[in-house]
C-alpha cells in the first residue's frame, strides 16, 4: 500500500491575541472536517493545526510542513485574513515548492488579493469538499488544473477560473470526521474560559448552566449555503442563492452518535442560514425529542421564517432545547429592506421577537446603519427600534452595527462608484470587525446619529447588567439606561458621568478598582467587553 501524503491545514487566529479577548471555544474548525472526509478517501492524510488550542501554533505549522505535500488555510474577514497571510508568507519562504491553497468566505471573494501576493498557487470558490479533493489528487497525479471546477488560479499575471463548481447535496458527501481534531483540548478551554466574561461569541448559558456550571459545546454545520438576496452579503455570488441541508434523521444521527462520543450539552450551528425550511425544523426537533438527547442548541434564522412558522413549530424549537437564535434584522425601514433585498416586512421585526420571547429563546439580533446613501432618517429609524426592542425584550442582543463594504456585494459594488476604496492589502483587511469605531462607515455618519450611536453603545450593556458593582447607584443607572433606551433619549448624560468622574477619581487614589464585566451579555458579547465598555465611553463623551 503506498504511502499517504501528508497535508498540513492551518486554521488562523480568530481575533488578535494581543487584545486579550480570546474567541469563545466552541468554534471548532468545521470547514477542515468537512473538506478533509472527502479528501481521506483518496489517500492523503491531514494535520490540522488550529490556533484556538495551540499556543504557538506559526511554529507548530513550519514543523507539519517538513515532509508535506500541501499546505492550505481559510479565512473570513477579520484577524484571521492578516494571520493566515503571514502564516502563508512564512511556508511559502521555507518551503517554496510546496502547494498552497486558501478557501472560505474571503479568498472566494478576492481570489486575487491572495494569487498576486504568491501567498496562494489555487484558490477553491465556494464549497470546498470536491473542488479541495480534486485539486489534491491533480497536483499529485499532474494533471491540468482546468479540468477542476470550482478554482482560482494565477495565469500571466491575470485572474483565470475554472467552471463553476454546482453545489453538492449535504447528504450526498461525507460524514465529517471529528476525530481528525482533539475535541477534548477545545471542551478544556471552553472549562477555564466559562469564568471569565472577556470571551467573545461565547453564547448564553442555557436553562440550567451558569459560570459556577459551565456548559460543553460542540459546533456543526448542517447545511450549506443560502437562498436569500441579501445585497450586503458575498453569498448570493458565491453560492448563487443555492441552500442544500443534511435531513433532520441524518442530521440527528451523526449529533447522537458525536453526544455519545464527547458527552456535549450544547450544539451551536454554524450554518449561514440553518432555519429556511420550517418543515425540516419541525423534524429536527422531534427527533430531538423522541431520541431524549437532552441537548440545547441554537442557530440563525430569519425574521420572515419566524414569521412562516406556526406555533407548534416555534413550540417544539423550545421543548427540544432550542435556547437561543441568531436574526439579521438589518434596517428598519422599507425603503432599505428594498435596497438590502432582504424584504422583512414592517412591524414582522418586534413580532417575531414576541413570539421567540414568550417561549424563553434568546435572540441575537443584528442592525446595520450607513448603507451607501443611507439617510439620516433611515439610521435614526433603525437606533430607535433597536432600542425600543432592546428595552422590550431585555433578553435580545439587539446590536447596531457599522456597514462595511466587501467585494462580491452589490452593496460594496455600488460604495466603489460612490468613492470607496476597497483595501488591498491583508493587514487592513485584519483589522476589521476588531474595532467598532475605527471604521471608515462611523467617520461618514451624521453628527447627530454618530453622537446617538456611540450613547446606545454605552448603554446596553449597563442596562444588560453587565457592568460590575453594588448600591443604590449602580442600580438607578441600569434603571436610567433602561428609561434612555425605551425614550431613545441620547441627550447629555450626566448622571452616567459622575458616576465616572467619582470613578475615576477614587481609582486615582488607590480606592477604587477600575471596572469590570459581571458576566456576559445576552447574545454576542462584543458590545459586553471591557475594551468595548471603555471605548463607548470615550467616543460617548462620558469619559
Amino acid at each position: 500500500m503506498s504511502q499517504k501524503l501528508k497535508v498540513v491545514l492551518y486554521y488562523p487566529e480568530r481575533g488578535n491575541p494581543e487584545l486579550g479577548q480570546p474567541y469563545s471555544a466552541d468554534l471548532l474548525p468545521l470547514e477542515f472536517l468537512q473538506i478533509c472526509a472527502l479528501a481521506v478517501k483518496q489517500g492523503f492524510e491531514f494535520v490540522i493545526i488550529d490556533s484556538m488550542i495551540e499556543p504557538n501554533p506559526h511554529s507548530k505549522v513550519l514543523e507539519a510542513c517538513e515532509g508535506a505535500f500541501a499546505y492550505a488555510s481559510t479565512c473570513i474577514v477579520g484577524y484571521q485574513v492578516a494571520d493566515g497571510a503571514v502564516m502563508a508568507r512564512k511556508v511559502r519562504e521555507k518551503f517554496p515548492n510546496l502547494p498552497i491553497m486558501w478557501g472560505g468566505w474571503f479568498p472566494s471573494v478576492a481570489p486575487e488579493l491572495f494569487l498576486g501576493t504568491n501567498i496562494a498557487d489555487a484558490v477553491c470558490i465556494g464549497q470546498g469538499e470536491e473542488t479541495f479533493t480534486e485539486w489534491l489528487v491533480a497536483v499529485r497525479d499532474k494533471t491540468p488544473l482546468d479540468a477542476v471546477d470550482g478554482l482560482a488560479l494565477w495565469r500571466d499575471g491575470k485572474l483565470h477560473k475554472t467552471s463553476r463548481r454546482k453545489v453538492v447535496q449535504m447528504n450526498a458527501l461525507p460524514e465529517p470526521d471529528f476525530g481528525l481534531i482533539d475535541v477534548d483540548k477545545y471542551l478544556d478551554i471552553q472549562d477555564r474560559q466559562a469564568r471569565t466574561a472577556k470571551v467573545r461569541y461565547r453564547f448564553p448559558d442555557p436553562p440550567g448552566y451558569s459560570q459556577d456550571k459551565p456548559y460543553r459545546a460542540i459546533s456543526f454545520f448542517s447545511s450549506y449555503g443560502c437562498p436569500e438576496a441579501c445585497s450586503f452579503c458575498c453569498s448570493p455570488q458565491i453560492t448563487q442563492r443555492r441552500w442544500v441541508a443534511l435531513d433532520a434523521k441524518i442530521l440527528v444521527d451523526r449529533l447522537e452518535k458525536l453526544k455519545q462520543q464527547y458527552a456535549f450539552d450544547v450544539v451551536r450551528f454554524q450554518d449561514a442560514n440553518f432555519g429556511v425550511n420550517p418543515k425540516r425544523i419541525k423534524e429536527f426537533c422531534n427527533e430531538l425529542i423522541r431520541r431524549k438527547l437532552n441537548i440545547h442548541w441554537n442557530a440563525t434564522i430569519e425574521v420572515e421564517t419566524i414569521m412562516k412558522c406556526d406555533d407548534e413549530t416555534l413550540d417544539l424549537m423550545r421543548d427540544s432545547g432550542c435556547h437561543m437564535m441568531w436574526v439579521g434584522a438589518e434596517t428598519a425601514t422599507s425603503e432599505m429592506q428594498t435596497y438590502i433585498k432582504k424584504y422583512i416586512e414592517d412591524g414582522h421585526t418586534m413580532a417575531a421577537m414576541e413570539r421567540m420571547w414568550k417561549r424563553d429563546i434568546k435572540i441575537g439580533l443584528f442592525w446595520i446603519i450607513g448603507y451607501p446613501n443611507e439617510t439620516e432618517e433611515s439610521m435614526r429609524a433603525t437606533l430607535d427600534l433597536a432600542a425600543q426592542i432592546k428595552y422590550r425584550f431585555p433578553n435580545c442582543t439587539s446590536e447596531v452595527l457599522l456597514y462595511r463594504p466587501l467585494p462580491g456585494t452589490e452593496c460594496g459594488e455600488h460604495a466603489q462608484k460612490l468613492g470607496y476604496h476597497m483595501p488591498t492589502d491583508f493587514d487592513t483587511w485584519g483589522s476589521m470587525i476588531e474595532y467598532k469605531f475605527e471604521n471608515k462607515t462611523y467617520d461618514s455618519l451624521p453628527a447627530a446619529i454618530r453622537r446617538d450611536y456611540n450613547r446606545y453603545t454605552y448603554l446596553v450593556p449597563w442596562y444588560d447588567g453587565l457592568v460590575k458593582g453594588n448600591g443604590s447607584y449602580y442600580r438607578f443607572l441600569r434603571k436610567r439606561a433602561g428609561e434612555r433606551l425605551r425614550t431613545q433619549n441620547y441627550s447629555y448624560p450626566l448622571e452616567f458621568k459622575l458616576f465616572d468622574w467619582t470613578n475615576r477619581a477614587l481609582q486615582m487614589v488607590g480606592l477604587k478598582k477600575k471596572p469590570t464585566l459581571v458576566k456576559r451579555a445576552a447574545g454576542v458579547t462584543l458590545e459586553g467587553t471591557v475594551a468595548n465598555v471603555r471605548e463607548a465611553e470615550e467616543v460617548a463623551g462620558i469619559r
